[in-house]
This record gives C-alpha cells, sequence and structure tokens, in this order.
C-alpha cells in the first residue's frame, strides 16, 4: 500500500492512498504510472508497474484525527510506503510521535507528478470519515456536450435571464493576470466591457445548457444579491470539474463570491468590483432585444434590414467554403464597406463548420441608428430554431 498524507494548519488531515492488487485494473491516471514507490510522471522509469485496486481518500478534523491517523501509520507494514506532502505536515507527525517510523517514510515533493498535488488539494477541500473511492471513469473522462456554436470561454450572467439564452463575450486583447486571480477572471474582470475593436459579444438562443443553468442557480441562492457574473465555460467542460459537479461538491467563497471545484477550479464568479461590465450588460441587452425580433418577425424595420449572405459562406449543399478564417466584404447605402470577420464579427469558421447539417442561414443586420451612422451585427439562424447574433461592439459602425 502507498499512502500519502498532508495536514493543514487547522489540523485538517487528508490522506490517499492505493492499494496493490494482483488482478489487473485498466483503469489509468493520464500521464502517469502506477509504480511499487508511488505514482510518478509517465516518463519516469525507475520502478516496476503494480496492478492496483483503486484510489482512496479520507479527509476529517474531527478530535480523533490524530488517533485515527496513527492507527492507519503503525497498521503499515515492511512493503508499505508512506508520502508526506509538505514539511509542515511531516514536522506535525513527528512531533505527535503519529508513527513508529515505517521502513518507508518520505516527503513527497510532487516532482514528475502534478496529480498527486492536485489530488490531495481536492481532499483538502473535501470531508470523509471513511475512505472514499475516486470513480476514475467520472474524473478522467466525463464528457460535457455544449452547442456547436458556442466556442466561448465564459458566459455573462445575470438574474432574470430568460432560459436558453446566454450571452458570451471575448476580447483578444492582451492583459498579464493579476497576482493571485485566476488568468481568466483577471483578464475579464479588466476588460468585461471595455469599449475596445477586439470586443465580440454572442448572444445564444439555443437549447438549456442544464449543468450551466444548475450552477448558476445554486450560486443565486447562495448570494441573494444581483450580480453581474462570469461563468467559465472552459472549466465547466473539465472532467474532473463535471466529477465535482455531479457529485456536489463544489465550495462557496466570498470576497468576491465565488463557486469553486474541489480542486479549487473557480467555475462562477462575481465581477468584482463591477466597474464597466454595466457597458457589457447594456450591449447583450439591445443585442437580446433585436436578436428576439429577427426570430419573431415582429419589427418591419428589422425585417427589412437583414442582408442574406449564407451563399458567400456555404455553397448549395452547405459545406463551408473556407479553410480558414475569413472577411466578407459588403457595399452598404453610399458605397459604404462593411467587413464581417469570422470569429469577431460572426462565429469562426470552425463553429460554422460544425453546424453544417442544419443548414445554416447567416444575415446581417445593419440598423440605421439616427442617418448620421448605421450599426451592424450577423445572425446565424438554424434549421432547429436556434440563433445567435455576434457583433464587434463598439467598432460595428458605419459612418453615413
Amino acid at each position: 500500500m502507498v499512502i500519502y498524507i498532508d495536514i493543514d494548519k487547522n489540523g485538517k488531515v487528508g490522506i490517499l492512498k492505493y492499494e496493490y492488487t494482483e488482478e489487473s485494473n485498466k483503469l489509468k491516471i493520464p500521464k502517469t504510472r502506477f509504480t511499487d514507490m508511488g505514482i510518478f510522471d509517465s516518463v519516469v522509469k525507475t520502478h516496476n508497474d503494480v496492478f492496483y485496486s483503486g484510489l482512496y481518500y479520507m479527509s476529517f478534523t474531527d478530535d480523533a484525527r490524530y488517533t485515527k491517523l496513527k492507527t492507519l501509520l503503525t497498521s503499515l507494514v515492511e512493503t508499505d510506503i508512506c508520502y508526506v506532502v509538505g514539511l509542515y505536515a511531516k514536522e506535525l507527525v513527528k512531533a505527535r510521535e503519529l508513527y513508529n517510523t515505517p521502513p518507508k517514510f518520505e516527503v513527497f515533493s510532487g516532482e514528475g507528478c502534478d496529480i498527486i498535488l492536485t489530488l490531495m488539494t481536492t481532499v483538502m477541500n473535501l470531508e470523509a470519515d471513511e475512505f472514499t473511492e475516486i470513480d476514475f471513469h467520472a474524473y478522467f473522462k466525463s464528457k460535457m456536450d455544449i452547442h456547436p456554436l458556442m466556442r466561448a470561454s465564459q458566459l455573462f450572467q445575470y438574474k432574470d435571464m430568460t432560459r436558453g439564452t446566454y450571452y458570451s463575450y471575448s476580447n483578444k486583447e492582451s492583459i498579464d493576470p493579476e497576482s493571485g486571480d485566476t488568468p481568466g477572471l483577471s483578464k475579464s474582470r479588466i476588460i468585461l466591457g471595455k469599449k475596445t475593436t477586439t470586443n465580440s459579444y454572442s448572444v445564444f438562443k439555443i437549447a438549456p445548457i442544464d449543468v450551466v443553468d444548475k450552477l448558476y442557480a445554486d450560486f443565486r441562492e447562495k448570494v441573494k444579491l444581483d450580480l453581474y457574473t462570469i461563468t467559465i465555460l472552459d472549466r465547466i467542460k473539465r472532467p474532473n470539474s463535471i466529477y465535482h459537479i455531479e457529485n456536489d461538491n463544489l465550495i462557496f467563497r466570498d470576497k468576491p463570491r465565488r463557486l469553486e471545484t474541489a480542486s479549487t477550479d473557480v467555475v462562477i464568479s462575481e465581477v468584482y468590483p463591477a466597474g464597466i461590465s454595466y457597458y457589457a450588460f447594456e450591449v447583450f441587452n439591445e443585442m437580446n432585444g433585436l436578436l428576439n425580433q429577427v426570430i419573431d418577425k415582429s419589427d418591419k424595420v428589422v425585417n427589412n434590414s437583414l442582408v442574406d449572405i449564407t451563399n458567400l459562406i456555404y455553397d448549395d449543399e452547405y459545406k463551408i467554403r473556407f479553410v480558414n478564417d475569413f472577411t466578407i466584404e459588403h457595399i452598404y447605402l453610399n458605397d459604404r464597406k462593411v467587413f464581417i470577420s469570422s470569429g469577431l464579427d460572426m462565429p469562426c469558421r470552425n463553429a460554422l463548420k460544425a453546424v453544417e447539417k442544419f443548414k445554416p442561414r447567416v444575415e446581417i443586420l445593419i440598423i440605421n441608428a439616427d442617418n448620421t451612422h448605421a450599426r451592424y451585427q450577423t445572425v446565424v439562424s438554424l434549421s432547429n430554431g436556434e440563433a445567435v447574433m455576434t457583433s464587434n461592439y463598439p467598432a460595428n459602425l458605419v459612418i453615413l
């Protein structure tokens, strides 16, 4: 048996172990090797591979924790090995004489095997009085299907949004993440709603994404406040995040308010401070109203302002004409030119290709604002009734 132990400064104990078995187990941790000396990076070739019966964890804070730990440690035999994750835990184990000098008692540095440190972080954020098996299939192989048009890494949400409506925002501006914050969040807090020529806003009218909706509902129930929030779709889609979500292992943090997985991945966070995100809210609100009018054909001005450019993007069999991202040039009133770029003014080329089977219709919506300028956006409508409007605010202007 190999065990890994961590103890934090509040006295919480986390234990991770795997046991040898004579039967082959086909489950594998990606990029790692199970050996008789522990779990190592797959390129390390130092020990013999072993069969194992599973990876188990226990994390507890009750008054009997040191008794439990001592019982476990003193049960080790000569062929077992015990790693302590961190010097603090090792010194505490020594000070309390929690072991009878197991034959292989060492500090685990984590070198060559980040997965152990990641799993130990998870263990220290959970709590279990008995050993619980980690389901490898769920932890490493879970999948979440997202609409093929939605290539956004983040979603912008606030209360009272209609189910099946999603707002995504991206900005190609490069900003170094602030120290101590999640990179995606650091960037978004600064540029969400910032008026630059690299903004891309999208409003989706698609089948509800149950996982996202449930997460946001859980977040709203905890904060009970009207907040602008960022939902980090890229992290939600990770197999271990899906595992924590499905097992109700999410942790709520305050200041800023956010939901994290047990492995400390932020999945939802308030925009803190709210700052210029109010501008993003106004843009999304305007686009949502326009897209509703396009779908229900309720406004004659909107209906008459649509220009079909489907044949410039797809052939007669709805196969996309482009190998890479592209730009479409359209001549508007008084020979004014409108340039529509994929990935900025409309979904990226790969997203457009992914929906070929839905026979998409692509249109430019050009609205004359006040006879001095017009504002344009694109609408991609699918044969199943779903649609997305995308716009490069505030650069989507044509001076008349």
